[in-house]
Formats: C-alpha cells, sequence, structure tokens
C-alpha cells in the first residue's frame, strides 16, 4: 500500500495543484503500484485508469469524513470577507480550487452554507480546467466567464502554488497562509495577513471597489 506522511502530503500540496496531479508525481517517484485493476500499469491508459479510481475512491472517503465532522469553522476572517464580497453591488465573486466539484461543494456547504454559496457568481473546480495551479487556466477562464479583465481581479490564495497561478494571469494576489504553507515564499504577493479580515482593509480591495463605482 501507499502512505503520505502530513508533512509529506504538505509538500506535494504546496507545489503541486490537483489530487491526480499529485498521485502521478508520487507514482512517478517511487514507481506505479499493483493493485485490485490489475498490475503495475505500464500504459497512459492503465495509468489513468488507476488514478481516476482512487480519485473517486479518495472523495468518497473525504465526503464521508466531512458528513461525520458536521459544522465546522472556517478559517479566521473567511465567512466575513465572502459576506461583504457577495453583498458589494460592483464586485463579482468566484471560488477557483483544484479540487473536484463533489468535494468542494460538499465542504463549501457545509463550512459557508448553502445559502452563501448560491450567492457566489462562479466556482470553478478541477473538473471544469485541464491544468491545475500553478498553471493560470483556473484564473483567466474564471475571468472570461466573469467578463473582467484579469487586470481587474484580485485573487486571495493560501498557498505558493496559488499566488504562482494568479501571477502568471496577470492578477494581483493577496496571502493568507494556512499552517502548512506560513512558511512558504509569498515575494510576490501584494500583501500577506493571517486573518482574512484584515483583507477587507488594504488598499488593493479598496481601490477595485472605488473603480467599479
Amino acid at each position: 500500500g501507499c502512505s503520505w506522511s502530513e508533512e509529506y502530503y504538505d509538500q506535494l500540496q504546496n507545489r503541486i495543484g490537483g489530487g491526480k496531479e499529485k498521485m502521478r508525481a508520487f507514482f512517478g517517484e517511487v514507481g506505479w503500484p499493483n493493485s485490485s485493476l490489475g498490475l503495475s500499469p505500464t500504459t497512459e491508459a492503465e495509468r489513468s485508469r488507476l488514478v481516476d479510481a482512487l480519485q473517486l475512491r479518495k472523495t468518497e472517503i473525504f465526503q464521508e469524513l466531512v458528513r461525520e465532522a458536521g459544522p465546522s469553522a472556517a478559517r479566521p476572517g473567511i465567512v466575513e470577507l465572502i459576506d461583504r464580497a457577495t453583498e458589494h453591488p460592483n464586485w463579482k465573486v468566484a471560488i477557483c480550487s483544484a479540487a473536484t466539484r463533489s468535494a468542494a461543494v460538499e465542504v463549501l456547504d457545509v463550512v459557508l452554507g448553502k445559502d452563501r454559496v448560491a450567492k457566489l457568481d462562479l466556482m470553478l473546480l478541477g473538473d471544469d480546467v485541464t491544468h491545475k495551479k500553478p498553471h493560470p487556466e483556473v484564473y483567466l477562464s474564471a475571468a472570461e466567464r466573469l467578463t473582467v479583465a484579469p487586470e481587474e481581479c484580485v485573487v486571495i490564495e493560501d498557498s505558493k502554488v496559488g499566488l504562482e497561478a494568479a501571477v502568471a494571469a496577470g492578477m494581483p494576489c493577496l496571502v493568507t497562509p494556512t499552517q502548512s504553507t506560513m512558511t512558504q515564499d509569498f515575494s510576490e504577493a501584494v500583501a500577506v495577513v493571517p486573518d482574512a479580515r484584515e483583507l477587507l482593509s488594504l488598499p488593493t480591495l479598496h481601490s477595485l471597489a472605488m473603480d467599479s463605482l
């Protein structure tokens, strides 16, 4: 079997976006395993089949854990930030994540509540793009769908992978790091703050609001 420590997962998470991409990187390092699907896959079709099966099962387990845990608290300031952003008459709000749609919606419904999720203008997730972060596709696609120029967008991220995607898309990025990403290099960010509530008072968000009036 395969076992990832929390430390190893943090390493993968902080440099590779997307669950399937992490698996491929891992198997590329240690070798492709035998499984209930057969012997170690050697063709691209066989490897895709294994990764798809693992991702599906991982998502099922994750959703079960989320449901069993019940209501969970969001990170500091996130709920307040989303409420302020979705209430602003001239802002469009999107969530852009490498997570699968089923997993992301499960978490968002539990943490934010379905009423808040319904107020979002767009959710663009791992199922919707070909290239995951740090590739800029998810952000460029979101800007296109929302009919907003990339330079007029503001991205709020929590990892270097996400920051690199935003920078590559030509979008200013604010970072509120997690416990596993707080030591990463965020020198390309407009600002780095531990509490998302602080983001509402930063010049970038204020200027965005003023420019849209």
